[in-house]
């Protein structure tokens, strides 16, 4: 009734699911069935062992037997292996272990499984992970595919990865079973026997051969026929069940004639139930009953009369498939296994072995060999080839649907990205009026063979494992599509002495966004584009209605900068801790290109962009690469003379400098400018730096009357009432150039001034310029001389992209230290001392100490430099200083970067196997290293290969990218960067400029520090930045010559800048209680060191001159303080030796940093101008005999210490080759040299009235700090049974007086450092290890490690938590999980297994790549990304 179910209605029994009427689950109960069957007939007990070893041999093979199983599924750790023994029989488990005494009493069940491994398994060791053992390709004849043991998944894994038999040796489907006990053997026959098994098993074989359709609906199981239900499973227990009656029937010497049926098969309901008694069943027997019986006789029905028998069915899965249609084939085992079946009948049987079957079966073989699923093998290179296609096609179809999401969800964005949807619109279609399609091609570019002939359309991978795009583009009729032509501000040609390749761009196509998949070619213009201006001003460039094309879709690459101090480590020096105090600033780039606009959207739209855990707010992953990455470094289409090689000193002439005079009309005759050109000074050897010094416009206050310094930051006109007004003032420092089309007329040089420069210096130059528009320039060049070419709309908007570029990216790296240092140094210490290039912040704090101290509101830079307003014209300026400031310390980001990564490549080659060398050369992108590893050169660059690109291959050759955009920068300031950088002397103000007068009545901050208390390595690269960038920003006018020798007498600065400042840290802090020291020095000096410094070395004598040159420049005394000699103070004769000794130290110590400086200075060198040491390096390569030597020093038997200074001495003279250096004691003595040397010091002691203090520091040791330079002062430092911690930090002085809480060294063994860390601090439970710098901190849940990360690694950290004895990585306030350094015999941490630990060295190395690569962050979002369980924020 409805009440008695609640109102519901029964489903009538039609509707109801019954799963005994289900096909599917019938033919699962078959399998299941045919499974039992075949466990019973396989796991029978064993025979009675009849003594110990019998029983131990029984064993070993179960053992064994689970071996082969547990890694048929795949590789197994040994802790995962050793579970075999929970399956094993106690009684088994006894014996293995009494005989694993006698190998190692330590582990007697470790030795019995090692045993077994040995003879099944190979052991693979990975690195950075277990070891693992792998199924050796001979024990898989012993693999059971029934063995219950283990689960389905794992047999299906087994399955998978069988080894395919080979086409001419049939392997069978199931070893054979174990030997039985005698009680059970007859269980074997019988079952294999009986007529229902055997109807069984011919039913699923004629199920899965049958191919015709069903009709007939009497047949008892017409379901299996009717639906598509085939399973290979249930097909493999047949012929399994089938196999092993062949291995029960085949076997027949036990056999009777008189007691047959004792021993199995003829009881009632088997085949054998009639068979005379006289004469037992044998193998023959067996196959025409089981195997050529009529199937109607089999199955008891008339209606299989005429099928196939079970051999012709086994006969057609073996050599055909059976029919079966299983996605892929059947299993190439089980068709071998059925051919192995057909062979052994055969071979038993006169009827299965007769001419016809054998004939067919030959064809049959034959054909298989050919076909499908024939099981042909395929050679290695063969399926590497398999390997890398379908690698290729997987990122081809990734790239695409990442370009056709993208398109697809371009319209549905909000009305804030409305102007960003139709920028993308028009860069897919020629025009918004037309009917094209739009084409989301692969973002590929073209890459030409060796012959340039023929375009490769493929994905590559690069050496360093980088994903390279390449594709073939429409190609382009001609390389000469550079700069436009020659703007009439210049009215010259191109000089004789400059690049032949001047207009032709190094890159014969443009990277395309990996979004969008166009270039975003701004100039490819029509005639209309180009109008009918005569050359004078292109026309606006439009569409077809008339709309303008909206260009603004600036190129860049993806980047990532991020907080540092991988290369800051001061290993304990004191001198040093001002520098490390404050982080660097390391980017890194991927090298894949992408418009702003694309980025922009990518970075807003959730349905782009993967979110993943711990990714802040800036942060994005590469859409191509899925690379961190967190800003954008703008695209330089640089011209092909970047890579020239410059010519050899004998025979090239040399200009005297970047810069020509600023009286110079800007207008000059083509034929006068080449005759000036071809009568330059042409001696045989380069200008010396006395010359360069004294007629270089670098030097702008000394050698260019016409603009003076201001003293902060900025050149201005000087005021000369003597002097005609010059109506182009020289304060923009902009040159005619290609990139420079606008030239304003202007007082003053301010904020927007600097943003128009780079508008004109960044805007991208046109690709392809018609003919007839050069054409037309060449006939009117005279004409149009004084006519001004502005910027069309479009390109000032497409410029103002990439500006906004620019600036996002200074923005961004200023930020990222300004934070780490707050948070590594704390509020107060950071007010104290900012830092370099941050003098905004320094004004600010220091205008705004009364504000904080009472807790008011903080007044912003730069209202509170003037308690009145400022006005439009004053505020400009101070904001084009903050400008130039994070420019500045970009150009120090820049250099930070370079050493980094130099210094990586370093380590790696040092610590790596030489058979590892080519791969980490490839993956830095160096050619050749010399000097036993110090000097790294790049390829030399060659415009031809990879069609322009091959000078940015590698890690360092991408850095080029950042190095260009630095480079076009700091052109339009670059007499204004070099000032600041060198530090050159200036004339003393002009008493009458009552300007001048009222802002330095403001005292201010230094833009950047005096030389000699900064980072010389940082101010050497910002005056090469400034040189090579003004000569990018003006390609064609200056020869690479002239770069390079401006570059050198940069470099030679630079030198005598730092051998300077290591003289005197070394000097102040040996004499540091003495006040009077720089007066007893300079008189030593003068009475006993420039007469009698000789020594019998003529290379120490030259350097020794050298250091006492400086120290005597530097401390000569003024003008103003000269005094006799008589009152000046001389040290008493018993102080003189000590002294003079000292002196010599500390000019001895500064070789090594002079040689450090030079070699980091070396790669930036290469980097800025690719072929500078072209024709250097030949000659340094050829003399490279530093090892040889050395060891000859040591054979003669010298002391260690002479062998170092004798070293030390050839490598600096390695170095001075490289940079052909002249006698550094002849570079002395230019007066004009000296002059800047005493200015420097000046500046760096004395205190002025109008600026701010400032940490006034000699650095004696500075970042970059290797372990390099560490090594070959001190070697024998770290004892041999422990290892240099990640941080270089081994050599730290060790304070002994008050309690200890880090250690210095990383033991080896896990048990030296456990009772270390015990002793040093009993009273924390949970230890965490440093593994940076050695600090041992509490990581009870108190967020130690993570305050510790931000002091230690600015943000990243790496620990070792010592109880759990597990690796843990941290970068902000997220952590991760990682591998431990501390492993045992097979790879693996486990604790409570009680094997010894040590630390392993390819999983330490796996952690110092982590730290040294910067690459913390990026593996810590990983590890929480795929794992469920992440740790708390701010946990450890």
């Amino acid at each position: 009734s409805p009440g008695a179910t609640g109102g519901r209605v029964r489903p009538s029994p039609a509707s109801q699911y019954c799963p005994a009427q289900d096909p599917a689950i019938c033919l699962n109960l078959v399998e299941e069935l045919m499974h039992l069957i075949i466990i019973l007939i396989t796991e029978m007990p064993p025979p009675s062992p009849r003594n110990k070893n019998d029983h131990a041999f029984e064993a070993k093979r179960r053992l064994k037997r689970e071996v082969i199983h547990r890694l048929a599924s795949g590789n197994k750790t040994h802790s995962e292996m050793a579970e075999v023994h929970h399956v094993l029989p106690q009684r088994d488990n006894f014996v293995l272990c009494e005989t694993g005494k006698l190998v190692n009493p330590d582990d007697a069940s470790g030795a019995a499984l090692e045993d077994a491994l040995g003879e099944v398994a190979k052991r693979k060791c990975r690195t950075g992970s277990p070891d693992e053992w792998e199924l050796q390709k001979e024990a898989w004849g012993q693999y059971d595919p029934a063995f219950h043991h283990i689960s389905t998944r794992a047999h299906q894994s087994a399955t998978e990865k069988r080894p395919k038999p080979k086409s001419d040796a049939h392997q069978p489907y199931a070893p054979c079973p174990a030997p039985a006990h005698v009680a059970f053997r007859r269980v074997r026959r019988d079952l294999t026997a009986d007529s229902c098994i055997l109807a069984m098993a011919y039913r699923v074989l004629h199920v899965h051969c049958h191919e015709k359709e069903f009709q007939d609906t009497q047949l008892r199981g017409r379901e299996m026929y009717e639906k598509e239900i085939k399973s290979e499973t249930v097909l493999a227990r047949a012929v399994h069940l089938l196999t092993l009656g062949a291995y029960a029937w085949g076997d027949d010497d036990d056999v009777r004639s008189t007691s047959w049926r004792h021993l199995g098969g003829g009881d009632i309901g088997s085949v054998f139930q009639h068979h005379q008694e006289s004469a037992p069943p044998n193998a023959c027997d067996w196959i025409n009953m089981a195997l050529l019986r009529e199937p109607s006789d089999v199955m008891n029905s008339e209606w299989y009369r005429g099928k196939e028998s079970t051999l012709a069915l086994l006969k057609k899965i073996a050599f055909e498939g059976g029919g079966s249609g299983f996605l892929g084939g059947v299993d190439p085992s089980l068709r071998s296994g059925a051919a192995w079946l057909c062979d052994f009948a055969a071979k038993f049987n006169p009827t299965a072995a007769a001419a016809a079957f054998a004939g067919s079966l030959a064809s049959a073989n034959n054909a298989a060999k050919g076909g499908e699923g024939g099981g042909a093998v395929l050679t290695k290179e063969e399926v590497l080839e398999g390997k890398k296609k379908a690698a290729k096609e997987k990122a081809m179809a990734m790239m695409k649907a990442q370009m056709a999401k993208f398109a697809a969800n371009i319209g549905d964005d909000d009305e804030d990205d409305d102007h960003m949807s139709e920028d993308l619109e028009g860069s897919r279609s020629p025009s918004r009026g037309s009917n094209e399609t739009p084409n989301f091609s692969t973002p590929v570019r073209n890459r030409s063979d060796s012959t340039g002939t023929e375009a490769i359309q493929a994905m590559d991978l690069s050496p360093t494992g980088d994903f390279t795009l390449t594709s073939p583009i429409a190609s382009q009729k001609s390389p000469h599509t550079p700069h436009t032509p020659r703007t009439p501000q210049s009215g010259c040609s191109t000089p004789r002495l400059t690049s032949q390749h001047s207009g032709i761009r190094l890159l014969n196509a443009r990277p395309q966004c990996i979004i969008c998949g166009t270039d975003s070619d701004p100039m490819q213009l029509d005639d209309s584009t180009l109008g009918e201006s005569d050359g004078k001003q292109p026309a606006k460039t439009s569409s077809s209605e008339g709309e303008t094309i909206n260009r603004e879709k600036a190129l860049a690459f993806c980047g990532y900068s991020q907080a540092s101090t991988v290369a800051t480590n001061n290993n304990g020096d004191a001198e040093a801790a001002h520098v490390q105090s404050h982080v660097g600033v390391h980017v890194t780039l991927c090298g894949h290109a992408i418009h702003k606009s694309c980025c922009d959207l990518w970075q807003r739209d959730d349905r782009l962009s993967e979110r993943l855990e711990g990714v802040k707010r800036r942060e994005f992953r590469c859409p191509l690469c899925q690379r961190l990455s967190n800003c954008l470094i703008p695209f330089i289409d640089v011209g092909v003379d970047w890579v020239d090689s410059p010519t050899s000193s004998e025979n090239a002439p040399v200009l005297p400098s970047v810069f020509k005079s600023e009286e110079e009309p800007m207008s000059v005759d083509v034929m006068n400018c080449n005759e000036s050109v071809t009568h330059l000074e042409s001696s045989n050897d380069r200008l010396s730096l006395q010359d360069f010094l004294s007629s270089s416009k670098w030097w702008a206050t000394r050698n260019d009357p016409s603009i003076s310094w201001d003293g902060q930051c900025t050149f201005s006109e000087r005021s000369d009432n003597n002097r005609k007004p010059s109506t182009d003032l020289p304060i923009l420092s902009l040159p005619s150039s290609p990139r420079n089309q606008v030239r304003k007329m202007q007082s003053k040089f301010g904020k927007k001034e600097l943003i128009r420069a780079w508008n004109s210096v960044l805007r991208t130059p046109p690709r392809l310029v018609k003919r007839r528009a050069a054409r037309s320039f060449s006939t009117d060049r005279n004409s149009s001389i004084g006519s001004p070419v502005i910027p069309t709309l479009s390109e000032q908007k497409e410029s103002n992209s990439v500006v906004d570029v620019l600036r996002r990216f200074m923005d961004q790296v200023s930020d990222v230290g300004h934070r780490a240092d707050m948070r590594r140094m704390g509020e107060e210490d950071l007010f104290s001392d900012f830092g370099e290039f941050r003098h905004y912040l320094s004004e600010k704090a220091a205008y705004n100490k009364v504000n904080r101290a009472a807790g008011k509101e903080m007044v912003d830079w730069p209202m509170c430099l003037s308690p009145t307003s400022l006005t439009e014209t004053r505020r400009q300026e101070l904001s084009r200083e903050k400008l130039i400031s994070k420019l500045l310390f970009s150009i120090q980001s820049f250099t930070y970067t370079c050493c980094s990564e130099a210094s990586e490549a370093r380590g790696l080659l040092h610590n790596s196997p030489a058979s590892d060398a080519p791969s980490i050369l490839s993956k830095f992108g160096i050619g050749k290293v010399l000097l036993d590893g110090d000097l790294l050169l790049l390829p030399q660059p060659n415009p031809s290969v990879d069609d322009g690109f091959q000078p940015f291959d590698g890690r360092l050759g991408k850095l080029r990218y950042l190095g260009l955009s630095l480079m076009v920068a700091t052109s339009p300031v670059s007499k204004e960067v070099v000032q600041l950088c060198m530090s050159f002397p200036v004339p003393e103000p002009d008493p009458f400029d009552f300007e001048q007068h009222e802002k330095s009545s403001i005292q201010r901050a230094p833009v950047a520090y005096p030389i000699l208390c900064s980072h010389v390595l940082t101010h050497t690269v910002g005056s090469l930045i400034a040189v090579t960038g003004r000569a990018r920003a003006e390609e064609g006018k200056y020869s690479i010559d002239s770069v390079v020798d401006d570059c050198r007498n940069f470099v030679r600065i630079g030198l005598v800048a730092r051998v300077a400042q290591v003289i005197l840290a070394n000097l102040r802090s040996s004499f540091i209680d003495n006040p009077v020291w720089e007066q007893q020095v300079y008189s030593i000096i003068e009475e006993n060191m420039l007469q009698n410094s000789d020594v019998g070395d003529p290379n120490e004598n030259e350097w020794r001159h050298f250091g006492v040159t400086i120290l005597h420049t530097l401390l000569s005394p003024g003008k103003t303080a000269s005094q006799p000699a008589s009152f000046r103070p001389h040290p008493s004769p018993n102080d003189v030796d000590r002294m003079s000794s000292q002196i010599l130290q500390a000019i001895e110590s500064a070789k090594a940093e002079a040689i450090a400086f030079l070699r980091d200075l070396s790669l930036v060198c290469q980097i800025l101008i690719p072929n500078i040491f072209s024709r250097s390096s030949a000659a340094l390569e050829s003399n490279d005999d530093t090892g040889n030597n050395s060891l000859s020093l040591k054979q003669l038997g010298c002391a260690q210490e002479d062998v170092q200074r004798d070293n030390l001495t050839m490598i600096f003279k390695r170095y001075m080759t490289l940079f052909h250096i002249e006698n550094i004691y002849n570079m002395l003595k230019s007066y004009l040299l000296q002059q800047i040397v005493q200015t420097w010091y000046a500046d760096s002691t004395g205190k002025s009235t109008h600026m701010l203090d400032f940490p006034r520091i000699f650095h004696g040791t500075t970042w970059p700090v290797t372990s390099c330079t560490n090594d070959m002062t001190r070697p024998n430092a770290i004892p041999p049974s422990c290892l240099p911690l990640l941080g270089n930090c081994s050599l730290a002085n060790v304070n002994d007086n008050g309690p200890r809480s880090r250690i210095f060294h990383l033991p080896k063994s896990y048990t030296d450092l456990y009772a270390e860390l015990s002793e040093m601090c009993p009273d924390i439970e949970q230890t965490a290890l440093c593994l940076v710098c050695g600090q041992v901190l509490n990581a009870a849940g108190k967020g130690e490690c993570t305050k510790h990360a931000y002091k230690c690694g600015g943000g990243a950290g790496i620990y070792f938590l010592v109880q759990e004895c597990v690796g843990l990585i941290m970068h902000g306030q997220k952590a991760a999980y990682v591998h431990s350094p501390y492993v045992d015999f097979y790879g693996e941490t486990p604790q409570y297994r009680g094997r010894p630990l040590n630390l392993d060295l390819d999983r330490y190395r796996i952690l110092q790549s982590l730290w040294s690569g910067h690459l913390v962050r990026e593996k810590v979002i990983a590890e929480r990304a795929s794992t469920r369980q992440v740790i708390i924020p701010n946990f450890y």
